[in-house]
Protein backbone atom coordinates (compact mmCIF):
# COMPACT_ATOMS: atom_id res chain seq x y z
CA UNK A 1 0.00 0.00 0.00
CA UNK A 2 1.40 3.59 -0.99
CA UNK A 3 2.13 5.72 2.40
CA UNK A 4 2.80 8.74 0.92
CA UNK A 5 0.54 11.60 0.97
CA UNK A 6 0.20 15.51 -0.60
CA UNK A 7 0.03 13.82 -4.02
CA UNK A 8 2.42 11.03 -3.42
CA UNK A 9 5.36 13.42 -2.80
CA UNK A 10 6.12 13.64 0.83
CA UNK A 11 5.23 10.89 3.11
CA UNK A 12 3.35 11.48 6.31
CA UNK A 13 5.71 11.20 8.98
CA UNK A 14 7.51 13.80 6.71
CA UNK A 15 4.62 16.33 6.63
CA UNK A 16 4.31 15.99 10.76
CA UNK A 17 8.17 16.31 11.30
CA UNK A 18 7.75 19.87 8.97
CA UNK A 19 4.76 21.06 10.78
CA UNK A 20 6.72 20.37 14.27
CA UNK A 21 9.54 22.15 13.54
CA UNK A 22 7.76 25.19 11.77
CA UNK A 23 5.79 25.47 15.26
CA UNK A 24 9.02 24.92 17.11
CA UNK A 25 10.08 27.63 15.12
CA UNK A 26 7.47 30.16 15.48
CA UNK A 27 6.99 29.94 19.19
CA UNK A 28 11.32 29.96 20.13
CA UNK A 29 11.36 33.08 17.97
CA UNK A 30 7.77 35.00 19.30
CA UNK A 31 6.92 36.56 16.84
CA UNK A 32 3.19 37.32 18.83
CA UNK A 33 2.81 40.69 19.84
CA UNK A 34 -0.22 42.03 22.10
CA UNK A 35 -0.82 45.93 22.40
CA UNK A 36 -3.27 48.14 24.42
CA UNK A 37 -3.95 51.31 22.51
CA UNK A 38 -6.36 54.45 23.17
CA UNK A 39 -6.91 57.22 19.94
CA UNK A 40 -8.46 60.84 19.68
CA UNK A 41 -9.38 63.04 17.05
CA UNK A 42 -12.00 63.35 14.08
CA UNK A 43 -14.68 61.10 14.57
CA UNK A 44 -18.18 61.18 13.16
CA UNK A 45 -21.25 60.31 11.70
CA UNK A 46 -20.65 61.87 8.19
CA UNK A 47 -23.86 62.29 5.51
CA UNK A 48 -24.84 65.54 3.26
CA UNK A 49 -27.90 67.02 3.08
CA UNK A 50 -29.40 70.15 1.03
CA UNK A 51 -31.49 71.61 3.99
CA UNK A 52 -28.42 72.12 6.55
CA UNK A 53 -24.36 71.75 7.22
CA UNK A 54 -22.91 68.49 9.33
CA UNK A 55 -19.87 68.85 11.12
CA UNK A 56 -18.18 67.30 14.23
CA UNK A 57 -19.44 67.83 17.42
CA UNK A 58 -16.23 69.79 18.85
CA UNK A 59 -18.09 70.02 22.39
CA UNK A 60 -17.75 65.82 22.14
CA UNK A 61 -14.70 64.60 19.83
CA UNK A 62 -14.54 61.19 19.33
CA UNK A 63 -12.01 58.09 20.12
CA UNK A 64 -11.26 54.72 20.29
CA UNK A 65 -9.81 52.47 22.84
CA UNK A 66 -8.61 48.90 22.67
CA UNK A 67 -6.75 45.43 22.72
CA UNK A 68 -4.21 44.18 19.75
CA UNK A 69 -3.08 40.99 18.61
CA UNK A 70 -0.22 41.11 16.15
CA UNK A 71 1.67 37.92 14.52
CA UNK A 72 4.58 37.90 12.47
CA UNK A 73 5.06 35.36 9.95
CA UNK A 74 8.54 37.13 8.91
CA UNK A 75 10.82 40.01 10.36
CA UNK A 76 9.07 42.46 8.19
CA UNK A 77 5.29 41.06 7.14
CA UNK A 78 2.76 39.79 9.87
CA UNK A 79 -0.88 40.03 10.49
CA UNK A 80 -3.17 41.99 13.24
CA UNK A 81 -6.38 41.48 14.93
CA UNK A 82 -8.35 42.73 18.15
CA UNK A 83 -11.08 44.49 19.27
CA UNK A 84 -12.22 47.99 20.37
CA UNK A 85 -14.86 50.51 21.33
CA UNK A 86 -15.28 53.28 18.94
CA UNK A 87 -16.88 57.01 19.52
CA UNK A 88 -18.60 58.83 16.50
CA UNK A 89 -19.92 62.51 16.70
CA UNK A 90 -21.66 64.73 14.35
CA UNK A 91 -23.60 67.63 14.46
CA UNK A 92 -26.22 68.86 12.43
CA UNK A 93 -27.49 72.59 11.29
CA UNK A 94 -30.77 72.47 9.86
CA UNK A 95 -31.03 75.77 7.51
CA UNK A 96 -33.30 78.42 9.19
CA UNK A 97 -36.68 78.97 6.81
CA UNK A 98 -36.48 74.84 6.05
CA UNK A 99 -40.32 74.98 5.22
CA UNK A 100 -42.59 71.64 5.43
CA UNK A 101 -46.14 70.97 4.20
CA UNK A 102 -48.24 68.16 4.56
CA UNK A 103 -52.24 67.79 4.72
CA UNK A 104 -53.63 67.51 7.99
CA UNK A 105 -57.08 67.54 10.43
CA UNK A 106 -58.03 70.57 12.39
CA UNK A 107 -59.69 70.25 15.79
CA UNK A 108 -62.96 70.48 14.05
CA UNK A 109 -62.46 67.83 11.54
CA UNK A 110 -61.63 70.06 9.54
CA UNK A 111 -58.92 68.96 6.31
CA UNK A 112 -56.34 71.56 5.57
CA UNK A 113 -52.87 71.95 4.56
CA UNK A 114 -50.41 72.28 7.28
CA UNK A 115 -47.26 74.63 6.66
CA UNK A 116 -44.35 75.10 9.36
CA UNK A 117 -41.06 77.08 8.72
CA UNK A 118 -38.28 76.20 11.05
CA UNK A 119 -35.55 78.13 12.24
CA UNK A 120 -32.52 77.76 15.28
CA UNK A 121 -32.99 73.64 14.91
CA UNK A 122 -29.88 71.67 15.17
CA UNK A 123 -29.09 68.09 16.16
CA UNK A 124 -26.16 65.97 17.85
CA UNK A 125 -25.36 62.43 16.95
CA UNK A 126 -23.66 59.59 18.31
CA UNK A 127 -22.70 55.68 18.07
CA UNK A 128 -20.76 53.68 20.00
CA UNK A 129 -19.58 51.06 18.25
CA UNK A 130 -17.54 47.40 18.78
CA UNK A 131 -14.80 47.12 16.06
CA UNK A 132 -12.97 44.22 15.08
CA UNK A 133 -10.01 45.10 12.99
CA UNK A 134 -8.24 42.77 10.31
CA UNK A 135 -4.74 44.59 8.95
CA UNK A 136 -2.02 43.12 7.46
CA UNK A 137 1.37 44.63 9.05
CA UNK A 138 4.31 45.81 7.94
CA UNK A 139 7.67 47.19 9.94
CA UNK A 140 10.82 48.35 9.17
CA UNK A 141 13.45 49.63 11.38
CA UNK A 142 16.18 48.80 14.41
CA UNK A 143 16.35 47.27 17.30
CA UNK A 144 15.50 50.23 18.90
CA UNK A 145 13.10 52.11 16.47
CA UNK A 146 10.76 50.97 14.07
CA UNK A 147 8.52 52.49 11.69
CA UNK A 148 5.05 50.10 11.18
CA UNK A 149 2.30 50.36 8.62
CA UNK A 150 -0.92 48.84 8.65
CA UNK A 151 -3.99 48.44 5.87
CA UNK A 152 -6.69 46.17 6.26
CA UNK A 153 -10.22 46.62 7.39
CA UNK A 154 -12.72 46.32 10.43
CA UNK A 155 -16.31 45.02 11.29
CA UNK A 156 -17.65 47.52 12.88
CA UNK A 157 -21.14 46.48 15.21
CA UNK A 158 -23.63 49.51 16.78
CA UNK A 159 -23.94 49.13 20.39
CA UNK A 160 -25.47 52.40 21.53
CA UNK A 161 -26.87 54.85 19.53
CA UNK A 162 -28.61 58.41 20.36
CA UNK A 163 -29.95 61.58 18.78
CA UNK A 164 -30.86 64.86 20.67
CA UNK A 165 -32.70 67.68 18.88
CA UNK A 166 -32.70 71.01 20.26
CA UNK A 167 -36.00 73.64 20.45
CA UNK A 168 -37.34 74.94 17.37
CA UNK A 169 -39.01 78.38 16.38
CA UNK A 170 -42.01 77.39 14.12
CA UNK A 171 -44.08 79.97 12.13
CA UNK A 172 -46.93 77.72 11.17
CA UNK A 173 -49.66 78.33 9.19
CA UNK A 174 -53.04 76.62 7.36
CA UNK A 175 -54.17 76.65 4.52
CA UNK A 176 -58.00 75.60 3.47
CA UNK A 177 -58.66 75.05 0.34
CA UNK A 178 -62.89 75.63 0.59
CA UNK A 179 -61.70 78.94 2.14
CA UNK A 180 -59.07 79.52 -0.56
CA UNK A 181 -57.02 81.19 2.56
CA UNK A 182 -54.35 80.65 4.89
CA UNK A 183 -54.44 80.95 8.53
CA UNK A 184 -51.60 82.48 10.64
CA UNK A 185 -52.98 84.12 13.40
CA UNK A 186 -54.67 81.37 15.51
CA UNK A 187 -52.23 80.28 18.41
CA UNK A 188 -54.82 77.97 19.64
CA UNK A 189 -55.14 75.93 16.56
CA UNK A 190 -51.17 75.77 16.14
CA UNK A 191 -50.81 78.51 13.63
CA UNK A 192 -48.49 82.06 14.18
CA UNK A 193 -45.57 82.02 16.38
CA UNK A 194 -44.92 78.89 18.41
CA UNK A 195 -41.98 76.57 20.05
CA UNK A 196 -41.39 73.15 19.47
CA UNK A 197 -40.08 70.70 22.32
CA UNK A 198 -36.76 69.32 22.04
CA UNK A 199 -36.20 65.87 22.59
CA UNK A 200 -33.70 62.49 23.07
CA UNK A 201 -34.11 58.93 21.46
CA UNK A 202 -32.07 56.03 20.29
CA UNK A 203 -31.13 54.78 17.21
CA UNK A 204 -31.35 52.14 15.83
CA UNK A 205 -27.68 51.75 13.22
CA UNK A 206 -26.95 48.94 10.89
CA UNK A 207 -23.74 46.81 10.73
CA UNK A 208 -21.03 48.15 9.21
CA UNK A 209 -17.61 47.68 8.01
CA UNK A 210 -14.32 50.12 7.47
CA UNK A 211 -11.49 50.78 5.22
CA UNK A 212 -8.42 51.24 7.57
CA UNK A 213 -4.91 52.56 7.62
CA UNK A 214 -2.44 53.23 10.75
CA UNK A 215 1.20 54.40 10.27
CA UNK A 216 3.32 55.33 13.14
CA UNK A 217 6.64 54.76 14.91
CA UNK A 218 7.80 51.98 17.61
CA UNK A 219 10.02 52.79 20.53
CA UNK A 220 11.70 49.65 22.13
CA UNK A 221 11.94 49.88 26.21
CA UNK A 222 13.67 46.83 26.64
CA UNK A 223 13.77 43.91 25.35
CA UNK A 224 10.36 42.74 25.96
CA UNK A 225 8.01 46.20 26.15
CA UNK A 226 7.51 49.01 23.04
CA UNK A 227 5.48 51.98 22.92
CA UNK A 228 4.36 53.10 20.15
CA UNK A 229 2.36 56.31 18.52
CA UNK A 230 0.60 56.94 15.18
CA UNK A 231 -2.11 57.92 12.99
CA UNK A 232 -5.29 56.11 11.85
CA UNK A 233 -7.55 56.45 9.41
CA UNK A 234 -11.47 54.53 8.85
CA UNK A 235 -13.66 55.12 6.52
CA UNK A 236 -17.29 53.58 6.56
CA UNK A 237 -18.14 51.05 3.10
CA UNK A 238 -21.89 50.41 3.89
CA UNK A 239 -24.78 52.86 5.11
CA UNK A 240 -25.82 52.17 8.63
CA UNK A 241 -29.03 54.19 8.66
CA UNK A 242 -31.95 54.02 6.72
CA UNK A 243 -34.99 56.94 6.99
CA UNK A 244 -38.73 56.45 7.69
CA UNK A 245 -39.65 59.43 5.68
CA UNK A 246 -41.56 61.46 8.52
CA UNK A 247 -42.02 64.87 8.67
CA UNK A 248 -39.73 67.20 10.97
CA UNK A 249 -42.87 68.25 12.50
CA UNK A 250 -46.10 66.79 13.01
CA UNK A 251 -49.55 68.28 13.99
CA UNK A 252 -51.66 66.87 16.74
CA UNK A 253 -55.01 67.56 16.45
CA UNK A 254 -55.61 66.69 20.01
CA UNK A 255 -53.07 69.22 21.37
CA UNK A 256 -52.68 71.75 18.07
CA UNK A 257 -50.03 73.83 20.45
CA UNK A 258 -47.56 70.70 21.03
CA UNK A 259 -45.20 70.37 18.77
CA UNK A 260 -42.09 68.09 18.95
CA UNK A 261 -39.61 67.29 16.21
CA UNK A 262 -38.77 64.34 14.29
CA UNK A 263 -35.14 63.42 13.90
CA UNK A 264 -33.37 64.93 10.59
CA UNK A 265 -32.36 60.89 10.35
CA UNK A 266 -36.02 60.18 10.24
CA UNK A 267 -37.25 63.02 7.61
CA UNK A 268 -34.55 63.43 5.04
CA UNK A 269 -30.88 62.03 5.62
CA UNK A 270 -30.97 58.48 3.55
CA UNK A 271 -26.85 57.54 4.06
CA UNK A 272 -24.52 58.11 7.11
CA UNK A 273 -21.28 56.92 7.11
CA UNK A 274 -18.76 56.80 9.96
CA UNK A 275 -14.92 58.05 9.73
CA UNK A 276 -12.44 59.19 11.94
CA UNK A 277 -8.67 60.27 11.72
CA UNK A 278 -6.83 60.55 14.59
CA UNK A 279 -4.08 59.80 16.98
CA UNK A 280 -2.88 56.62 18.18
CA UNK A 281 -0.82 56.16 21.40
CA UNK A 282 -0.33 52.65 22.84
CA UNK A 283 1.85 50.54 24.61
CA UNK A 284 3.34 46.56 23.28
CA UNK A 285 4.29 43.37 25.43
CA UNK A 286 6.07 40.72 23.03
CA UNK A 287 9.72 40.48 22.17
CA UNK A 288 8.79 40.40 18.16
CA UNK A 289 12.15 39.11 16.76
Amino acid sequence: MNKKCLGGKYSAPTVILFVLILCTTIISENRQEISAYLGGGLSMLNYDSEFGKTKVNTGALGGLGGFGYSHFFTDLLGISTGAEIAMYNSRFSLNDGYTVRFPAIDPEGTDFIFRSTISGYYEKHRSLMLQIPLMIRLRLGGETRQFYFALGGKGAIPIHSRTIGSTANLMNGGFYEKENYEHTQQTQMGFGRQTAKGFEKNMNFNLTGFASAEAGVKFRLNDSYQIFTGIYFDYGLRKIWLRNDKNLVEYNRNNPRDFTMNSVLDSFVSEIRPMAVGLKIGVAFGKGK
